[in-house]
């Protein structure tokens, strides 16, 4: 959710651009929080401060997937298939 920053417009264009069969989906957690109003599962320490987890990885593949214009399912099942394109079946 990175490109969610509104100073991002770059990272947005270059998202919209990708090939739908060269794209992966990562999240940096534990930096880089998401802005907040795209987190799906926010969580805040004892100290008030958010925090970054995995959980995110969802946030990430909604919010790339709707700046794409595309159906979120499809998407997953997309990266999905990339996954096993680079990495091989288990």
């Amino acid at each position: 959710a990175y490109g969610a920053d509104p100073g991002r417009k770059r990272t947005r264009d270059a998202i919209r651009a990708c090939p739908a069969d060269r794209i992966l989906v990562e999240t940096d957690a534990p930096d880089m929080v998401p802005p907040a109003q795209v987190c799906q599962f926010p969580l805040i320490n004892e100290s008030g401060k958010r925090l970054h987890h995995p959980a995110e990885l969802q946030t990430a593949y909604a919010f790339i997937a709707e700046l794409r214009g595309e159906d979120v399912s499809e998407f997953t099942r997309q990266v999905e298939a990339n996954f096993h394109t680079l990495f091989g079946r288990p």
